[in-house]
């Protein structure tokens, strides 16, 4: 048993090398102008993951402080308030 799933492990690796190798690169450089909007970017998804942080943790503020509460409610117009747009699913 032991030989038989080292020889699918040693299998499938030799597979995924075959079908992993293939020519990508044309040799040309990257333009200036979209080297600087990637390195840009970078910081853009952390920074709406935080803000959707600060909007679940007010979320969770406003369940646990008001009577009745409304999550979807107060998620709603939450994200509108700090996103500036509507509700992440």
């Amino acid at each position: 048993h032991d030989e038989l799933e080292t020889y699918f492990h040693e299998f499938w690796q030799a597979m995924h090398q075959l079908r992993s190798q293939s020519r990508w690169g044309t040799g040309s450089t990257v333009p200036q102008g979209l080297q600087d909007k990637l390195i840009k970017s970078r910081l853009a998804n952390p920074g709406l993951f935080n803000l959707r942080q600060i909007i679940l943790a007010k979320v969770d503020q406003a369940l646990h402080t008001q009577t009745p509460a409304d999550p979807a409610k107060d998620n709603a117009r939450l994200s509108q308030e700090i996103l500036g747009g509507p509700a992440m699913p």
